[in-house]
């Protein structure tokens, strides 16, 4: 393994809490300059809106990272991560890893996006 395939595992191994990151700042940021700007506490319908296609949008980029990492990481042979002593093995563990953080970030952004599904004002 050479050292820009690893640098390449790493930039996706950070990619899914990135993406997490980047939906929430902008999901709660919009919902705050909205109801910032709001002459009155109003509906969050537009901001619902932006939240359900920004979460669409985020769970997708985590579905490429997961595809991608499923090709890396054959699930069915749990031994192979138990050794980590080739380099294969160690991107094998790379990926495996990357693919429980996509998991955990996935569940970030339903998280997130839950306040808009239940609250329907500003207030």
């Amino acid at each position: 393994m050479t050292g820009r395939s690893v640098q390449s595992n790493l930039w996706w191994f950070t990619a899914a809490p990135l993406i997490w990151v980047a939906h929430f700042v902008l999901s709660y940021g919009t919902a705050s300059i909205y109801c910032a700007k709001a002459a009155e506490p109003g509906d969050l319908g537009p901001v619902r809106v932006i939240i359900a296609a920004l979460s669409a949008l985020a769970l997708g980029a985590l579905a490429v990272v997961v595809r991608r990492e499923l090709k890396r990481a054959p699930l069915g042979d749990a031994s192979a991560l138990s050794s980590f002593g080739l380099p294969s093995d160690r991107a094998q563990f790379l990926a495996f890893a990357t693919l429980l953080l996509s998991g955990l970030a996935a569940v970030g952004v339903v998280f997130v996006a839950m306040p808009a599904v239940f609250f329907e004002t500003c207030r």
